[in-house]
């Protein structure tokens, strides 16, 4: 039979999803944010919980493991380069594996994020560094 996994919020999409061996692994915007969740289907429901990735990020699954329940994760940010996470759902181990060499030291920049209202009131996010 089937059951809902994820239900968007109004300001929330789905940006990718992979199966492990025992779990479904969501990465989601949230708005214009990048998040990552494991499901677990337990007594009858889908169950979330978030993987602790870096804020402010683009986070997407580079691979997963169908004899696992082990995944990848590439992270980039406006500030740090791309670098690849390794995540194992069952230890909960989260570790970065590879980091490109960074182009700039960003110690000294910030980055924020606001909203525009447009004139139907349409709230329109962005990010100012």
């Amino acid at each position: 039979m089937p059951t809902l996994v994820f239900k968007p919020g109004p300001r929330q999409a789905i940006s990718g999803f992979t199966a492990t061996r025992n779990l479904l692994i969501l990465t989601i915007l949230d708005n214009v944010q990048s998040r990552a969740f494991v499901y677990k289907y337990h007594q009858g429901a889908w169950q979330a919980t978030p993987i602790s990735l870096p804020d402010n990020a683009s986070v997407g699954v580079a691979a997963a493991s169908g004899q696992t329940d082990e995944a990848m994760f590439t992270v980039s940010s406006f500030f740090s380069p791309t670098m690849l996470w390794y995540f194992d759902a069952v230890t909960g181990r989260l570790e970065t594996l590879k980091t490109t060499p960074p182009r700039f030291d960003p110690s000294r920049h910030v980055v924020e994020q606001f909203e525009a209202i447009s004139r139907d009131g349409t709230r329109i996010p962005y990010f100012l560094l």
